[in-house]
């Protein structure tokens, strides 16, 4: 697997400012990311640790996370097919 360069060698420590990083666009027009770890073959996929911002009232086309996914809700609800989970909740799914 080809490295994508962010923070991708995990056998050395990282640190990212995240107040000082920018929003950037995701596939979704009402959905925001900053990544924080990233490393695949494109940059879709692979093994990635965001900081994900949803607009109100914002959907997520579905999509596949093979190596399983985390969530950490720290403001609002966030919705997907299971249920609610308002701030405070963590989620894994496998």
């Amino acid at each position: 697997m080809s490295a994508s360069g962010v923070n991708s060698d995990l056998s050395l420590p990282a640190m990212q400012q995240t107040t000082e990083m920018a929003w950037q666009a995701s596939p979704s027009a009402t959905v925001w990311r900053k990544r924080l770890e990233h490393f695949g073959d494109n940059a879709e996929s692979g093994h990635v640790t965001s900081l994900v911002r949803y607009d109100s009232n914002s959907a997520f086309a579905p999509h596949g996370h093979p190596d399983g996914e985390e969530i950490l809700v720290l403001d609002g609800i966030f919705s997907d097919e299971h249920g609610d989970y308002p701030a405070g909740t963590f989620l894994l799914n496998p």
